[in-house]
């Protein structure tokens, strides 16, 4: 086991935001055995088991969590024995999300699978008005049921691959307009 030096932590400027289930937490690294999230300040010891799995004491209370999937913006990850999607956003990418949203909206948006599963739904039609949140589709991976919906509203252009099929990540799974 060894324990993790401050750069180690994969944080840009020790500060981070993090979405998880719809809530952002902004996490400052204060040193290497202080957190603050939002205005909480926190006690945390943290061991690397392995490549994957870590152990962190936060106050005392103990979590294991081990890293699943990560891509540029999101980390998969189970915490305790449940798993959890984030959304990971420093300052810059907060802001380049934004401003990727107000030009999107004059855009074409293609849904693309964000990890390899099965398309076991297809909840909409071609030409089909579609709002933010719409649920479009189904994507079953690791066991799991994760639903797939418009983040923004527009007609549903074209969509790419069938009810029953398998996709792989980045594979594009419909177009809206």
């Amino acid at each position: 086991m060894e324990t993790t030096k401050k750069d180690d932590i994969p944080m840009n400027d020790k500060k981070i935001n993090v979405v998880i289930n719809k809530r952002t937490f902004e996490i400052k690294l204060i040193d290497e055995h202080k957190v603050r999230i939002n205005e909480n300040l926190f006690d945390i010891e943290h061991i690397r088991l392995d490549a994957y799995r870590h152990s962190f004491i936060i106050n005392g209370k103990s979590y294991e969590v081990i890293l699943k999937e990560r891509t540029d913006d999101k980390q998969f990850f189970i915490l305790n024995g449940k798993q959890i999607e984030t959304e990971i956003q420093n300052e810059i990418t907060a802001l380049l999300k934004k401003f990727q949203s107000v030009i999107a909206q004059n855009e074409n948006y293609v849904i693309i699978a964000p990890m390899p599963g099965f398309i076991s739904n297809i909840n909409v039609i071609a030409g089909e008005k579609v709002q933010s949140g719409t649920k479009l589709c189904v994507l079953e991976a690791m066991k799991m049921e994760n639903d797939i919906v418009s983040q923004r509203e527009g007609v549903v252009k074209e969509i790419f691959v069938k009810e029953k099929t398998i996709v792989e990540k980045g594979m594009k799974i419909m177009q809206i307009k």
